[in-house]
């Protein structure tokens, strides 16, 4: 592992990991922002998946835990990409509800919320380069067609040793036939 991974996972993770333990232990300081997401897009969440809790506080806590483990992920290593994918995936609803600057009526305000959105938009960037950092190694995607492709010329290896073999026996075959018809030939009075 590199030197820069070696410090910026752990920076990057530092934050999730604090923050999600204080927010699982008190629930109830995010889940007003989980009940204003659930309202505007639970509906589209409940289609895709029916596994989201009715209750704010439990859907506050699955989120902090997902900060929690991921964050503890990305940090130590342990799964680096799809921690990251977790965690971008998490700065969704958190931009989305968390900092609406469009909403607001006033200009400071506003400027502040557009300041905390784009911070987070540069944040789920460094985590989407986060979470396709394969660390000089092929990704799942190259190993996927490189093994393919790997049995596909096993395969046509394969069907022409096949096809060596059947003439191979063909020809022994036809040899021992003229053979034994010659002998029989020899034998049998003409």
């Amino acid at each position: 592992m590199s030197i820069v991974r070696l410090l910026a996972r752990p920076m990057i993770g530092a934050i999730y990991v604090i923050q999600g333990a204080k927010q699982f232990r008190d629930p109830a300081m995010i889940a007003p922002a989980a009940k204003e997401f659930d309202d505007k897009y639970g509906g589209v969440v409940r289609k895709a998946t029916s596994a989201l809790p009715e209750s704010h506080e439990s859907q506050a806590r699955i989120y902090a835990g997902v900060h929690m483990v991921a964050g503890a992920g990305l940090a130590t290593g342990t799964f680096p990409r799809l921690s990251a994918t977790a965690l971008a995936a998490t700065m969704i609803p958190t931009t989305l509800v968390g900092h609406a600057f469009w909403q607001e009526e006033d200009e400071s305000a506003r400027q502040q919320q557009k300041v905390h959105f784009l911070k987070n938009l540069s944040i789920t960037g460094g985590l989407l380069l986060a979470a396709v950092d394969t660390e000089g190694k092929p990704g799942l995607t190259w190993r996927t067609r490189n093994a393919k492709r790997g049995a596909k010329r096993s395969a046509a290896s394969a069907r022409r040793q096949a096809k060596l073999s059947s003439r191979a026996a063909k020809s022994e075959v036809s040899a021992r036939t003229h053979e034994a018809t010659s002998k029989a030939r020899r034998l049998l009075p003409g």
